[in-house]
């Protein structure tokens, strides 16, 4: 049983980024494709610049998160990087349940309007009872020279808002 199960192990590491990618691009027309994007440069870099984004709403100024979707937190920031760079978001968003479903969701950054091979990690599950839960984000990604656009989104698959947030974007080189 034992040469068995290793030779099964094998079989299932080996097939396993396949069974993905496979899966991913049968996913349909509301996933969109990973950003194929080098792993933040783990070296000592410089801060170049720090830039906040944040709100607090209430009641219907709260924007509503789309079903299956993904909601634009913010309204994106867009920076130049002179050479290679690295941008970096980190943060905390704050949402509700408008139903009476118990249902997952995520915060995750996007860079030039695709989400990152990170996605969206899932942050539980909002409450059933309406009441308020949190998630955070913490993300860094590698890019080349050039203009770039980096935004946060919620990933939600109930109908619920946005209550608070606080993103801190920070751009290394």
């Amino acid at each position: 049983m034992g040469r068995w199960f290793r030779r099964w192990s094998l079989a299932a590491a080996f097939l396993a980024p396949f069974v993905y990618a496979a899966h991913a691009q049968d996913a349909g027309p509301d996933v969109e494709p990973a950003l194929t994007a080098k792993p933040a440069a783990s070296g000592a870099m410089k801060l170049q610049k720090t830039f906040l984004e944040h709100a607090v709403c209430a009641g219907a100024s709260c924007p509503i998160l789309t079903v299956n979707a993904y909601t634009p937190i913010d309204a994106g920031l867009t920076f130049k990087c002179t050479t290679d760079c690295v941008i970096s978001a980190t943060g905390t968003v704050q949402v509700f349940n408008n139903v009476s479903a118990t249902r997952p969701w995520g915060v995750c950054i996007w860079i030039d309007g695709i989400v990152t091979e990170f996605g969206c990690p899932f942050q539980g599950y909002m409450p059933s009872d309406r009441s308020f839960v949190t998630g955070t984000l913490s993300e860094s990604v590698s890019l080349t020279a050039g203009k770039h656009k980096v935004q946060a989104f919620v990933y939600s698959t109930t109908l619920g808002q946005l209550s608070i947030w606080n993103i801190t974007y920070q751009l290394y080189q």
